[in-house]
């Protein structure tokens, strides 16, 4: 449950979903409510896919990661992303770089600066 509600929490901040439900089994295997039915990450689009993963990357490091946080490598993270949602998640890595340690890498200008 503090799982689910950490990728829940991430997938608000950085993909401004607040009506996504979601479940997560034991696999880690992403699942959203949407129509009535559970879909899992194959049935949305790639930058959909990695905004699912980066989520549920960052709700790792909270579950495992109680008292010192890890240092975190992003390789160009949002490149799948479009301008506004790339926007969220470059305002999102700004409130989180608050308690985690970021090393960023992106080799385009309009994902170069979250703060």
């Amino acid at each position: 449950k503090p799982l689910k509600s950490s990728f829940e929490k991430y997938m608000l901040m950085i993909g401004g979903d607040k009506d996504g439900k979601y479940t997560l089994d034991t696999s880690l295997t992403v699942r959203r409510e949407d129509a009535g039915e559970l879909r899992t990450s194959e049935n949305y689009s790639r930058g959909t896919k990695d905004l699912f993963d980066i989520a549920l990357r960052f709700a790792l490091i909270d579950a495992l990661y109680t008292k010192e946080m890890p240092f975190v490598i992003l390789d160009d993270p949002f490149i799948t992303f479009d301008a506004e949602r790339c926007r969220s998640g470059l305002q999102a890595l700004s409130k989180i770089s608050g308690r985690i340690q970021i090393l960023y890498l992106t080799c385009h200008e309009s994902r170069a600066n979250f703060g």
